[in-house]
Formats: C-alpha cells, structure tokens, sequence
C-alpha cells in the first residue's frame, strides 16, 4: 500500500493502458478525487510541520497553525508516462474544484492541518472545501516546539469575539480566502479566492480521552481549576466536547459576519468578499448552524450611526456604501460567470 497522498500504479504500466479509455478515465477521477486518510494523531504527523506565515492583519504574533507538507496524486499520475499524463492533465481541465482538509485541534499545541489537494488551485472560483475538526489531548512524545502555541485566554484586539483559539480557525478561513486551498500562495491575476460553499465538521473525539475541557489539557485542570473552561464557554454542561467547539465557533463567526462590528473592518469584510453561498458547521455530520451569505449580505442593515462625531459619521456612511456597491456588483459577477477572474481590488481598501 502507498503512503497517504500517493498512488499504487501496476507495476506493468502497459497493463493499466490497455484497459478501455472510460475504465482508465473513471480510475484516474476516483484516484484525483478521494480524499487522503486523515493521520490517526498527533504524535504519527508530527515530523515535518512548519508553521504557517503570520496573519496579514495581526502580524505580532505567530499563530499555532502546523502545515502539513502537501502531496499531489494527479502529480504523481502524470509523472508515469507520457499518455497517462495527456489523460491526467485533459481530467484536470474539467476537474470540479472540491477540496478537503482535516484540522486536529492540539490542546495548547496548535491546530494541524493535513489537506487533500486533488491539483492545484488555477482556479478563482472554488466549488467547495469541507473541514473535519478533530480534538486531541496533547501526549508526551510530541516536540516542545508546538507547546504553548494555542490559547483560548482572551486578548487585545480578540476581547471583542472571545476566544483566540475560535480566532485560529477563522485565520484557517482567512489563509484559505489569501493563498488557496492548502496554501500554495496568492492567486496570479486577482490575489484571491472565492469560495461557493464552506463545510467544517466536527467530530466526536478519538483518543480515548476525557476532554473534560476543550481547552486545557486534563493534566492541567487541577492546576487552573474550573476558569479556563468557563472563560471559554465551558458552561454548557452536558454538552460533547465538539458541540461545544460547534457553538464556540457559531457565536463568534456570527459575530464576524456584521462587517461593521469588527475592527479592523477587513477581518469581517472578508467572508462578504470570499464566501459566495453558504457557510454551513456541522456536528458528526449533522447540520448544527447554517450562515447563508448570499442572504445575510442582501438583508443587513448597517448601524444608523457610526460616530458621535458627525464628520466622522459622514465619512464611514461614505465608506461603507462604496464598499458594499462593489462587493455586490463582485459577487453578482462571480456568481455570473464562476470561470472568470474578477477583480479584488477593494474599494475601501484602508479600512
């Protein structure tokens, strides 16, 4: 068996291509399309994390976001012989752009992505991503370098939305919007992606601990006592932990979504730009909470005043009108025509 990510060829190349053309052609979209086995913990993906570059808007801290290497099954399939790629590449261009990622979330070591990249995004406009959330206790055997890199104590500008852990998966939101799916880097022509819909699930832990906290490990809740899972929202009891997570994460992204209540104003602004249709949290595969963007932007209503000053007032009226005309005609465009590129350029790019 081939590791995660990579494909098992026959070992006689000719016996593969003598098979009918829609045989080859349905195995080629199976292989490309299938998501890679998520790593069973922690401890078996360590090696080789990186962490990912800092937030473009918070550039003071260094966020507990651990990469994964990538690996590419329809690189490793063109790389056979010169047909299979022709075969590979001719797929590529009618491919749905679908990818998946899944997230374990580390108590106070950070959040690891592992994604399943299918091709490289070319694309603007990506169909979908779905997101498997998984929590595990921190073991012993991990690297001292990822300790300390997740919080869920609130800070400075986070007081506002709560809880700077809930923050690193809207960074997750915000790093997909910026480079992609997994990450490769900015899109060539617009510097930005388009999602239609989002789908983070969160599942049932599987580590056989007792995730007495979502956000202390338990070795330490004697230590800190009942306050850290209070101040994060541990007073639901009777909850499961990923129903919690689940109700964390619906709170403050609904929160995120008045792009007049965050500040800065880009940090909200970014799912009206970057989600065309639907955000949808999902609990062991059921449906938990459902922010439908295409709704939200057509019926919110802004604050009826900004400022107590009323220069003030005036110029952020101002600014947001502008701003909301161009992401309307930018959204209508996208939805218009998904395959073209359209522009990202900010009317409001300051705020």
């Amino acid at each position: 068996m081939a590791p995660s990510g990579q494909v098992d060829l026959p070992k006689t190349k000719t016996a593969f291509m003598t098979l009918p053309t829609e045989l080859r052609q349905l195995i080629i979209e199976f292989v490309i399309n299938s998501p890679s086995d998520p790593p069973e913990s922690p401890s078996s993906s360590q090696h080789g994390r990186y962490l990912l570059q800092k937030h473009r808007w918070i550039r003071s801290r260094e966020y507990g976001i651990w990469q994964q290497p990538l690996s590419n099954p329809a690189l490793n399939m063109m790389l056979a012989n010169r047909q299979l790629h022709d075969e590979v590449k001719l797929y590529l261009q009618v491919a749905p752009t679908k990818y998946h990622v899944d997230v374990m979330l580390v108590k106070t070591y950070g959040l690891w992505p592992t994604w399943s990249i299918p091709m490289m995004p070319t694309r603007q406009y990506i169909e979908s991503v779905s997101c498997a959330v998984r929590l595990f206790e921190p073991t012993p055997d991990l690297h001292p370098r990822f300790a300390g890199s997740l919080s869920f104590s609130e800070f400075g500008l986070f007081s506002q939305f709560g809880l700077s852990g809930i923050w690193l998966l809207y960074q997750l939101l915000a790093n997909l919007f910026l480079f992609g799916p997994g990450y490769f880097g900015p899109h060539p022509r617009t510097r930005s992606f388009v999602i239609g819909t989002i789908i983070i699930d969160f599942l049932a832990p599987t580590d056989g601990a007792m995730h007495t906290s979502v956000t202390q490990p338990e070795a330490e809740l004697p230590r800190y006592g009942r306050a850290p899972f209070q101040q994060a929202g541990r007073s639901w009891i009777g909850l499961a932990p990923e129903e919690e997570l689940a109700k964390l994460t619906a709170k403050y992204l609904g929160r995120l979504f008045d792009p007049n209540r965050c500040y800065p104003k880009n940090v909200g602004r970014a799912l009206w730009e970057s989600v065309l249709d639907r955000l949808v949290l999902l609990v062991n595969g059921k449906e938990y909470k459902v922010f439908d963007v295409e709704q939200i932007c057509k019926t919110y209503e802004p604050p009826g005043q900004w400022s107590t000053c009323p220069k003030e007032n005036a110029k952020e009226e101002k600014s947001w009108k502008e701003w909301r005309t161009w992401v309307s005609k930018r959204r209508a465009e996208i939805r218009a025509g998904n395959q073209r590129v359209v522009s990202d350029r900010r009317r409001d790019s300051k705020s």
